[in-house]
């Protein structure tokens, strides 16, 4: 859920900014143009900033039923899910 917080108002912004400039432009190019703006901001910014205010960053807890494969020290996890099945 988090991904489509921070992507609809960056795609919007970038359209309502760039509307001018693309308007004569072939759609490939300008999805090119766009998408080549809009992955790195997601990824390195809006993304973990938007998991983190979520309580969805990297240490958080798993899903219900998943295991988690390294605590917050980086050291292995060495317990077992009871739901496994051997």
């Amino acid at each position: 859920m988090s991904i489509w917080i921070a992507a609809y108002p960056l795609m919007t912004m970038l359209l309502f900014v760039l509307e001018p400039l693309l308007s004569n432009w072939p759609a490939p190019f300008r999805s090119l143009l766009l998408t080549s703006l809009m992955v790195p901001v997601m990824v390195f910014w809006l993304v973990p900033l938007v998991a983190a205010r979520m309580g969805e960053g990297r240490d958080s807890e798993p899903p219900c039923g998943a295991t988690n494969s390294s605590s917050q020290n980086g050291t292995r996890n060495t317990q077992r899910n009871p739901h496994d099945t051997l």
